[in-house]
C-alpha cells in the first residue's frame, strides 16, 4: 500500500489496495495512514453492494449521519 500526501495540512491517496479482497494487515495500514493524514482517497475501487459492506465491516463500525 502506498499513500501519497495530497496536501501539506490533511489526505492522501492511497493505491494498491482492492476493498473487496483487502488483508489484515492492509486494514492496519489504512489504519495507520488515517491518523496520519487524517482523510484517505482510495481511487478506482469497484465495489458491489456485497463488496462495500464487507469492506465496511472490516474497516469498523458504520456510522449512519
Amino acid at each position: 500500500m502506498i499513500a501519497d500526501r495530497v496536501s501539506p495540512a490533511l489526505g492522501a491517496d492511497v493505491s494498491g489496495v482492492n476493498l473487496s479482497r483487502i488483508a489484515d494487515a492492509e486494514v492496519d495500514e489504512l489504519y495507520a495512514a488515517l491518523i496520519e493524514h487524517q482523510v484517505l482517497f482510495l481511487r478506482d475501487q469497484h465495489l458491489g453492494p456485497m463488496d462495500h459492506a464487507a469492506s465496511e465491516r472490516r474497516l469498523g463500525e458504520r456510522r449512519i449521519h
